[in-house]
């Protein structure tokens, strides 16, 4: 696999959109980014976060996101995996583990002592994080719907 996996930069955001877009509206997620909202989310995490942003690329295409962020906890540093996508051509082939083991290296650099993201239960990308070592915690995500 000639994939490699570099810091992001400001050239790659709509690259990064596409991939957003297109990784998110598929099985198991089927959710309904369109460009700009896309856009405008990697724009986001990379203004806040950009030390923790990466793309994986194969030769010239990019072909796969890490977008992280970092905060401080009581037992300190912290890294969350705010988005990670891999084109669905691409995926099963080793890409989301490069771009992962890219974070949590760069994350134990600056010495965080965890790295936590949100997964679908009961999916192939569950399963994924559950191969790479992450576990279930005890915090439960919890939501609701704001009305006017």
């Amino acid at each position: 696999m000639g994939v490699t996996v570099r810091l992001m930069k400001d050239g790659d955001f709509e690259a990064a959109a596409a991939i957003l877009k297109k990784g998110s509206s598929g099985e198991p997620y089927c959710e309904g980014w369109g460009y700009g909202k896309a856009l405008s989310r990697v724009k986001e995490l990379f203004e806040i976060s950009a030390e923790y942003c990466f793309v994986a690329e194969n030769g010239k295409e990019t072909i796969g996101i890490i977008l992280c962020s970092a905060f401080t906890h009581d037992d300190g540093l912290r890294g969350f995996v705010d988005e990670l996508w891999v084109l669905p051509e691409h995926q099963k082939k080793g890409v989301g583990t490069l771009l992962l083991a890219q974070a949590e290296k760069t994350f134990l650099k600056k010495g965080a002592k965890k790295l936590l993201l949100l997964s679908h239960t009961g999916t192939w990308p569950f399963d994924f994080y559950l191969a790479k070592g992450y576990t279930k915690d005890k915090y439960v995500l919890m939501e609701k719907t704001l009305k006017k």
